[in-house]
């Protein structure tokens, strides 16, 4: 998904609850870094949703442009530009 789609589709989610309440972050295994923040973190998980963006750079902006409104960041780890990379949202 471009990048205006990825954040149509968070500003579809996140509607009626405030920037605070959400984490964002961008990884390259959307399982792995889900059962991370289940299982390593203690944290719910069942509102996760991700999407796959164009690029490295283009998934780091939309982040970027979230926490900088309050929204708390999930980024951990190097990412590669060679491989897909999804923001997330929980």
């Amino acid at each position: 998904m471009n990048k205006i789609e990825i954040i149509t589709a968070i500003n579809d989610k996140i509607r009626f609850k405030g920037f605070s309440v959400w984490r964002i972050g961008v990884t390259q295994n959307p399982e792995e870094c889900r059962r991370f923040w289940n299982s390593e973190r203690k944290l719910c998980t069942s509102y996760w949703s991700d999407w796959q963006a164009d690029s490295v750079p283009e998934a780091k902006e939309i982040e970027q442009s979230f926490t900088r409104r309050g929204m708390r960041d999930g980024s951990v780890g190097e990412l590669s530009p060679h491989k897909p990379t999804y923001v997330y949202l929980f």
